[in-house]
């Protein structure tokens, strides 16, 4: 699109040239017009020269209109890719939610986590207590068996049971709080993996959203840009196109004027009142 807009650009500069040339023939025209006794020959020529810069007008106006429907195309291309970043932000947006829902519900299971470990923790004291209390029954016990002897006999099957059955209960309470112990160990373990995904996905969405506002950024600055760009574009076109209007009723008017000559036949009448130099040397012809 750049090269056929520079392209448009070189061939209205090569058709000011143009102009520029049929202005400067027309003028040694009007000056042979008033030295020549022979009106047919510079009438031909008059007429050739117009000819010529009204096919000229013609296709710097063609181009013209090229120029503006292309930039017309680029214009609705543009209102398209703007359309396409507002719904990525809808979907930015909607991403930005479900990640908060799952921040928060990760904060709630990280809660009932800390309740649960100040049960079993809470669970660890009492078996310390219980375990402490058997202890000091079976040193009771010890002491009474020394003072008889007999009873010392007696007491020793009994003491002796009453230990294995401490010690089996006491065996398996260890065990159960190794196995509460693994387990809470493996959901602290869990509990920090999912907290490193979370922060890697809250980097991650940060990542994106700074990139979708640069790109949404520069987009819309090249936008503006673009449309200033053309604001511009069609406001010389205007002048343009009303400038090659001005030269064409010049034109029309020079040749009628030179159809005058040809049937009066008397270089001294001639008349071109509708070309001026104030007309050719406009500022809106050497912008074209």
């Amino acid at each position: 699109h750049i090269d056929e807009k520079l392209m448009t650009k070189e061939r209205m500069i090569s058709g000011r040239e143009k102009l520029h040339d049929f202005k400067n023939k027309i003028n040694k025209c009007l000056v042979e017009l008033k030295l020549l006794t022979a009106v047919d020959q510079v009438e031909n020529s008059c007429n050739n020269l117009m000819d010529n810069v009204i096919d000229e007008i013609e296709y710097i106006l063609c181009h013209l209109q090229v120029f503006i429907t292309k930039e017309e195309s680029t214009y609705d291309l543009l209102n398209k890719s703007r359309d396409l970043v507002k719904r990525l932000e809808d979907h930015l947006s909607k991403f930005k939610k479900f990640s908060d829902c799952v921040l928060r519900d990760d904060k709630s299971a990280k809660d009932i986590y800390e309740q649960n470990w100040e049960k079993l923790e809470k669970l660890e004291s009492e078996l310390d207590d219980a375990h402490t209390r058997m202890q000091n029954n079976l040193e009771n016990i010890v002491q009474r068996s020394q003072q008889d002897e007999y009873v010392h006999d007696l007491s020793s099957d009994s003491q002796e049971g009453t230990s294995h059955r401490y010690d089996d209960s006491t065996s398996q309470s260890i065990s159960e709080l190794e196995e509460l112990k693994g387990i809470v160990t493996s959901k602290d373990k869990l509990i920090h993996q999912k907290d490193e995904i979370i922060k890697i996905q809250k980097e991650s969405i940060y990542m994106t959203q700074e990139e979708m506002r640069n790109l949404q950024r520069k987009l819309e600055e090249k936008i503006n840009t673009h449309l200033e760009e053309k604001k511009h574009l069609l406001k010389e076109s205007k002048l343009q196109i009303e400038t090659i209007e001005h030269l064409r009723k010049a034109v029309v008017d020079g040749k009628k004027n030179s159809d005058r000559l040809s049937s009066q036949k008397s270089v001294s009448d001639v008349v071109w009142t509708s070309i001026t130099p104030a007309v050719f040397n406009n500022g809106d012809v050497h912008d074209i």
